[in-house]
């Protein structure tokens, strides 16, 4: 079976590095700091809305110069502070060993991505990385990645509404990470985790329904 799986949220703690990286930023950008809470409900989204949404500014050359100095930042704490939740790595492994197809579909860059997966030694565990480079969105990203790996079922496993709904616009099941950040929007989901691990008993559970491999 096809496993979509969205980062941020989902198999990495984004608040462990981001938090810090982004207020970093603001002040160096002569802007204020943030409230944890007010940068984790952005979290999932591209790095140029969050600084938009974060400045309210408009000005396109200082977005770039931001987003780059936030990648900057990201690079150095994934190394000094960055974590997985708890289980993920027992999670993709046993889903591994059943044969299934990994994928991660994010928002962040390739390089964010990349780290990540490196720092924490997932790389094998993954078929592709779709990085938001190369779309406009999760819905459009979702409906590429059916149609290059011709599933009949997919699963997509996030945190965020835009998850959810890329699985169900595109005909595919989603698993809402309650353990993530964007819990209060994701009650639609088809099933509901609060742990990573849980997901393995629920692959099995759909494969016993439908009868996919």
């Amino acid at each position: 079976m096809l496993i979509v799986f969205d980062l941020d949220g989902t198999l990495f703690k984004t608040d462990t590095v981001d938090v810090k990286a982004i207020n970093t930023v603001l002040k160096q950008n002569n802007f204020r700091s943030k409230s944890k809470k007010e940068i984790i409900r952005l979290f999932g989204y591209k790095c140029n809305y969050i600084v938009e949404k974060l400045t309210g500014s408009v000005d396109e050359e200082l977005t770039v110069k931001m987003e780059e100095e936030i990648k900057i930042y990201e690079k150095k704490y994934i190394n000094t502070n960055g974590r997985l939740y708890k289980g993920v790595h027992k999670m993709l492994n046993e889903l591994k060993n059943n044969k299934h197809q990994l994928l991660v579909c994010s928002n962040g860059s390739q390089e964010y991505i990349t780290l990540i997966l490196k720092k924490f030694n997932l790389e094998n565990y993954f078929c592709e990385i779709v990085c938001s480079k190369y779309y406009k969105s999760k819905i459009e990203a979702v409906s590429m990645i059916k149609e290059k790996y011709k599933c009949a079922t997919f699963i997509m496993v996030g945190d965020r509404i835009m998850d959810v709904s890329a699985a169900h616009i595109n005909g595919g099941l989603s698993v809402g990470a309650l353990y993530g950040y964007g819990k209060m929007e994701i009650a639609e989901a088809d099933f509901l985790i609060n742990k990573p691990y849980e997901l393995v008993s629920i692959i099995e559970a759909i494969q016993q329904t439908t009868g996919a491999t």
